[in-house]
């Protein structure tokens, strides 16, 4: 059905497939519905929504849409300590995408702050 984790990971499969044929903004369209789909079947909480949330990060980084993208990546982050700790690999990523974001705003402080 509609509402089910595996349509979820169909809308996001197809996120990729567009992500790889650099169509972001449909990309995006297919994540988003993804991330519905997860929070309404999986919770708000799950690693799943929150590598969702993370991919929306990254597709609006490539975007430039830096302030989108770090809201996202701030979402999954918040998550994924919640449930992996501080000290995952998981998470280290995200700040490293986070400061990657802000470096692009040229916000070299911030993006220190997310480096450590």
């Amino acid at each position: 059905g509609e509402n089910h984790p595996e349509t979820a990971n169909s809308y996001a499969n197809l996120g990729l497939a567009y992500k790889g044929k650099d169509e972001t903004d449909k990309a995006i369209e297919y994540y988003t519905k993804a991330v519905e789909i997860r929070r309404a079947t999986l919770g708000e909480n799950h690693t799943d929504t929150a590598a969702a949330y993370g991919t929306l990060g990254l597709l609006y980084k490539n975007k430039g849409d830096y302030e989108r993208a770090i809201d996202y990546h701030k979402k999954s982050l918040a998550i994924r300590e919640a449930a992996l700790g501080p000290a995952h690999p998981g998470t280290g990523r995200l700040h490293w995408g986070m400061g990657n974001c802000e470096m692009a705003r040229g916000n070299k402080a911030a993006a220190r702050q997310c480096y450590q």
